[in-house]
């Protein structure tokens, strides 16, 4: 196990090995490369438990898992919107209450509906 310091460290050098990379991308993507960092750098507890592992290939899964996070959450709160509207319209009449019942799916029963058609797409 490594100390945070050492890994602050590690995480710094990180960051200058990829500076070139860095400054080819344009100033959206280094942008977009600075929140993932931002993501990344409260996980200080876990890269110091990371052992032989490189710190890049944790620090891209620890993006990873950040990133999956919020999409979660999106997807949540979309889920909820959703909601929220469907029954806005069914209260003022435009959509009748059959039309709002969602279905629930069990994993691999999408792809027992589409039958054939899977197989071409």
């Amino acid at each position: 196990m490594r100390t945070l310091e050492a890994v602050t460290l590690e995480m710094h050098l990180l960051v200058a090995e990829l500076k070139p990379m860095y400054e080819g991308l344009p100033e959206k993507d280094q942008l977009r490369l600075d929140k993932i960092y931002k993501l990344v750098m409260p996980h200080k507890t876990a890269l110091s438990n990371t052992g032989t592992l490189r710190p890049l290939e944790v620090f891209f899964a620890l993006a990873m898992l950040e990133v999956y996070k919020l999409n979660n959450h999106l997807q949540h709160e979309q889920y909820k919107e959703i909601k929220r509207i469907r029954k806005a319209m069914e209260e003022a009449g435009l959509l009748l209450p059959e039309e709002t019942e969602a279905e629930e799916f069990l994993p691999g029963e999408l792809t027992a509906l589409l039958g054939g058609l899977v197989a071409k797409i």
